[in-house]
């Protein structure tokens, strides 16, 4: 059966403490959940997972399902605590702010929307990795950043890949580390298309089959290479910025075109 909680808080120990666990398991249906507080969450649904409020755990937190999953703004605080949202069967969706003490690991049979909500934040102290295994990966909201290493100790990266279909990232803002040093790097791939906006990264890796496309200012420190494999598949971007001596820049489009509609330093 299914397990509708959507008005209902849930806190374990205290709100300000969350001292105890809380499972959410429904195996043969659906959860749906309202703001949860707990030292960890885990959320298992045959059928699908809906949070409409804000999830909070001092570990990690885990929504697991065959159905879709959909969550609005999720936050650890404990050193290393994760987030994992997976969709094993169908869309993951993470449409607002996240915050993530651990790495930040979202993954979808179907597809990827991220920042339906303008303006979210979605961040992790280690590593960010986004995965549509059929489908693409969309950032759906104007505004959405995307960044690992936020607290600028490590290299952990921010990859986005969509293994059979298009990376839709236009209207996102990519980091690794943070905007001024760019620690960390930057991985982008696509068995179809990547769009993407601003990059702020010491490295750039992006590979897609069929074009490559950025409206946004790409800033490295490091080397960056960006290349097509398909007939036709052109690489267009506005503006490239590599900061330290020696980075190369690469732009490989194997069988299309490249255009760079901006400036190169």
């Amino acid at each position: 059966g299914n397990i509708v909680l959507g008005a209902t808080k849930f806190v374990g120990g205290s709100v300000a403490g969350r001292e105890s666990n809380v499972s959410l398991l429904a195996n043969a249906g659906s959860v749906t959940s309202g703001k949860v507080d707990a030292n960890t969450l885990t959320v298992q649904a045959g059928n699908g997972i809906t949070a409409t409020g804000k999830l909070s755990a001092n570990q990690s937190i885990n929504l697991t399902s065959a159905g879709d999953v959909t969550a609005r703004d999720i936050e650890t605080f404990g050193a290393f605590a994760d987030v994992t949202v997976n969709s094993t069967a169908g869309m993951a969706r993470v449409d607002g702010n996240v915050s993530a003490k651990g790495q930040y690991v979202v993954e979808g049979a179907t597809g990827v929307r991220l920042g339906n909500i303008p303006g979210s934040l979605q961040k992790a102290d280690s590593r960010v990795a986004i995965t549509a295994h059929g489908g693409n990966v969309v950032a759906a909201g104007a505004g959405l950043t995307l960044q690992s290493n936020a607290e600028k100790v490590g290299v952990e990266t921010v990859s986005v890949r969509a293994t059979a279909g298009d990376l839709q990232l236009t209207q996102a803002t990519l980091v690794g580390g943070s905007i001024a040093e760019r620690e960390s790097g930057v991985q982008l791939v696509a068995g179809g298309n990547v769009g993407f906006g601003d990059v702020h990264a010491s490295t750039l890796t992006v590979q897609a089959g069929t074009g490559i496309t950025s409206p946004g200012a790409i800033k490295t420190s490091n080397a960056l290479t960006l290349a097509t494999t398909g007939v036709g598949a052109n690489i267009d971007v506005t503006a490239i910025e590599t900061t330290d001596a020696g980075s190369g820049i690469s732009l490989d489009a194997q069988a299309g075109a490249v255009f760079v509609r901006g400036t190169v330093t």
